[in-house]
C-alpha cells in the first residue's frame, strides 16, 4: 500500500543534504530527553497526534519516561559533482511489533549538482520504542538543496499512516509539507523532499497552526 500527503506549496522554506567518504560511530544508548536537545542541529521528529497517543498512553508513557532511546551519527563530505548518500541502520531489538517502533534504518540522499560546493553533514538517527523516540538531526545549519534531497526512514512496528504528519518550521513560520508512507510486509517507509536543512517534526498537536510562530 502507497499513500502519499500532497501539502500545501512550500514556498521559501530551507534544507540541506551532502555525501562522500563517510564515518560511523558505535550505537550508544541517551535517556529520551536527550533526542529534544540536539541543540545547534535541525531535527525530524516522528510523533503522533494526541489522539492515537492517548489510545496507547499506559505503554506509551511507561517507555517514554526515563527509557532508553538508542542513536547513531554518520557523516560525509558531500561533491556537488558526484551527490551521495549518508546511510544508518539499527539491529532489531524491539520483541513485539504490534506496540512497539523501531527504527530500521535511515538514507539521505543528495543529488548530483543539488549542492553548489563541497559540504561536510552529519546525521544523527535517534530509535527507541516508539514513534515519539523516533527522531533525525542534521549539521550544520544553512545548506540548500536543489534540486530537493531525499530523507527515507523505515521502521519495524505497526503505524497509523494517516495519523503521521510532516511540518516543516523556518524562523516564525510553519509549513505542511508533502509526505509518502509506504507500507511493507513488516515495516513502514516515511519519505520526506529536503529543500535545505531547518527542524522538520510530523504530529500536528506539537507545533502551532500552519503561518504561525513557535
Amino acid at each position: 500500500m502507497r499513500r502519499i500527503l500532497v501539502a500545501p506549496a512550500l514556498g521559501g522554506i530551507i534544507l540541506m543534504v551532502g555525501c562522500g567518504g563517510l564515518s560511523q560511530r558505535p550505537l550508544a544508548p541517551v535517556q529520551s530527553s536527550a533526542v529534544q536537545g540536539a541543540g545547534g542541529k535541525v531535527r525530524l521528529t516522528l510523533v503522533p497526534p494526541a489522539a492515537q497517543r492517548a489510545a496507547k498512553k499506559v505503554k506509551l508513557d511507561t517507555l517514554s519516561t526515563g527509557a532508553v532511546v538508542y542513536y547513531k551519527s554518520v557523516s560525509g563530505t558531500f561533491d556537488p559533482l558526484l551527490g551521495g548518500q549518508l546511510n544508518s541502520s539499527f539491529n532489531k531489538y524491539t520483541t513485539d511489533d504490534t506496540t512497539q517502533v523501531q527504527v530500521k534504518s535511515a538514507t539521505f540522499t543528495v543529488d548530483q549538482g543539488s549542492i553548489t560546493a563541497p559540504a561536510l553533514i552529519d546525521m544523527t538517527v535517534y530509535s527507541g520504542y516508539s514513534l515519539n523516540d523516533v527522531a533525525v538531526a542534521f549539521g550544520p545549519v544553512g545548506l540548500i538543496f536543489s534540486p530537493e534531497a531525499t530523507l527515507t526512514i523505515v521502521l519495524w512496528g505497526e503505524i497509523d499512516p494517516d495519523a503521521v504528519y510532516a511540518y516543516h518550521t523556518s524562523g516564525t513560520t510553519v509549513t505542511q509539507i508533502s509526505t509518502e508512507i509506504v507500507e511493507g510486509k513488516k515495516t513502514w517507509t516515511i519519505i520526506l523532499k529536503v529543500p535545505g536543512f531547518s527542524e522538520y517534526s510530523l504530529g500536528d498537536d506539537l507545533l502551532p497552526p500552519e503561518g504561525e510562530g513557535p
